[in-house]
């Protein structure tokens, strides 16, 4: 099979891309009603019968794959043969028959003749064409029917703006040009894209949102521009998804300024290495290969510590915006190690849960020490932290960095180590302007012990607060800040181009 692992066959994604990919994935199935013939190539035909499974509803059949070919789904065998699994027409029919158990976290699928098993692992996330998606996850909206076809956007040309965005774009420009003072600095925020280019028509387009903010950047001018994280969605094949991490960081380099990308749960690819191959950690986007793909595009302008005070190669540091009191500083709420085959199971994989290494925090406490009291920081990370009352939020969904199960304990306990020094940090110096995060896919805003801190929506447009609001096409497609930060009257305005949540905090003082 064509692995598709060229750069050059990912400029221009297609459709066909999906047939006959086999998707590294490890779980069994049952045979509940007639036998089934494995056969030794992807073909129904009665001379590639190999071998006979009976109906047996108790005997697993273990594979190792699973791919698209002549209409069908079919599971690789250990031993190398192909089952037939069930037509891909009839992908949107099964789905009503998935049950959940939550105990274990699996998902029983009974499609075709076999009863499939594997830890969330519906088939259409493999395969994006169905109407809707099953069993919790819901990414494939009624506005992506199953007719949308995937237009990924193509890198190979610059993005061209419709009317209604080069106006919006030019009414941010003016305002900033309004109010602007002296020491006036500028940066584009935008988070939680979640590029797939093979899942949705939203996930595909999500890119175009970060060639948007480059194009006004270039064309309108920006001091920085900071992604805050889950810049791919992670939940495909390892090549697929540092493609799609390549395309995003060459998005961001279109804007031709200083950007930095930081890190969030999604960009290591372990949602699918755990959720979807069956915890195979070769298709993790380790922390070295992390460093190739995005913090090396950047590292001229984020001053990362290395050695024996990064030890996980987290994306932290700091970045002094030329000319300007504005000192950026950017932590990584998923610093971590590569995840060990001891430790794989579904409450220590890395993928999901916060963490802050003892070196990031004594980086921090020392690093705050060396900003000078004229100096003005603005705080970057992909998640926000623990210490603020979940009560203080606009929209009191439970939040990651909250919680306290055996599992995250630790993870919270760090979180909230950040908030303090932080917080005590304020109280004595008043000169953090904000701490801005995504993850929430929320706009949302506390003033907590001093401090501002801001969550943004999702640059996706079918999730998060504007899953219902946002449409294909329309402004409100893409969502990204313009940060206008006026240190002399210690003052914010905050800038959005498309769509802005109920809570979206426009202007603060700090």
């Amino acid at each position: 099979m064509d692995q598709l692992n060229s750069d050059s066959a990912f400029q221009r994604v297609t459709p066909v891309a999906l047939e006959n990919y086999v998707f590294p994935t490890s779980g069994w199935v049952k045979v509940i009603k007639r036998g089934i013939y494995a056969h030794s190539r992807p073909d129904l035909k009665r001379r590639t019968r190999v071998r006979y499974y009976p109906k047996d509803a108790t005997k697993q059949i273990h594979y190792a794959g699973k791919f698209m070919a002549n209409h069908w789904w079919w599971a690789v065998l250990r031993d190398g043969s192909y089952l037939p699994l069930g037509r891909v027409s009839d992908l949107n029919a099964f789905r009503q028959r998935v049950s959940y158990y939550t105990v274990n976290h699996l998902f029983w699928q009974r499609f075709g003749n076999v009863e499939d098993e594997n830890r969330a692992q519906p088939l259409e996330v493999f395969w994006p064409y169905t109407k809707t998606a099953s069993a919790g996850f819901h990414d494939v909206v009624a506005k992506e029917n199953s007719v949308t076809k995937l237009q990924p956007v193509d890198l190979t040309t610059s993005v061209m703006p419709t009317k209604a965005e080069l106006h919006r774009m030019q009414a941010i420009a003016t305002a900033i040009e309004q109010t602007k003072e002296a020491d006036t600095v500028t940066i584009g925020f935008i988070t939680d894209t979640h590029v797939d280019s093979w899942k949705t028509p939203g996930t595909a387009r999500s890119l175009r949102g970060i060639q948007l903010l480059s194009y006004y950047a270039n064309h309108f001018g920006a001091d920085l521009l900071v992604h805050g994280g889950d810049v791919n969605d992670g939940i495909k094949p390892l090549d697929w998804s540092v493609a799609d991490v390549k395309r995003s960081v060459a998005a961001m380099k279109l804007g031709q300024v200083p950007f930095i990308v930081a890190q969030g749960n999604h960009d290591d690819n372990s949602g699918y290495a755990r959720d979807m191959a069956g915890y195979q950690l070769d298709q993790v986007i380790t922390n070295q290969m992390a460093q190739t793909l995005r913090a090396d595009q950047f590292r001229q302008w984020l001053e990362m510590p290395t050695g024996t005070q990064n030890p996980n190669q987290a994306v932290f540091g700091t970045y002094l915006i030329p000319n300007s009191s504005v000192v950026v500083i950017v932590l990584d709420g998923f610093d971590m190690p590569d995840v060990s085959q001891a430790d794989a199971d579904f409450g220590t994989f890395r993928h999901g849960y916060t963490h802050y290494s003892p070196q990031q925090i004594s980086w921090l406490k020392q690093i705050l020490t060396t900003i000078t009291a004229d100096q003005q920081i603005m705080v970057f990370d992909h998640i926000t932290l623990n210490g603020i009352a979940p009560t203080d939020w606009h929209d009191l969904k439970p939040r990651f960095e909250n919680n306290h199960s055996q599992t995250a304990r630790k993870a919270a306990q760090q979180s909230r180590q950040i908030y303090d020094i932080l917080t005590k940090h304020q109280q004595v110096h008043h000169n953090i302007i904000g701490f801005m995060a995504g993850h929430s896919h929320t706009d949302d805003y506390v003033l907590s012990d001093g401090v501002q801190f801001i969550t943004s929506t999702c640059g996706v447009f079918d999730r998060g607060d504007g899953a219902n609001k946002r449409w294909l096409g329309n402004l409100n497609e893409s969502a990204f800040d313009i940060l206008q930060i006026n240190p002399r009257s210690r003052r914010v305005q905050r800038h959005r181009f498309g769509f802005a949540g109920p809570h979206f905090l426009a202007t603060w003082q700090y």
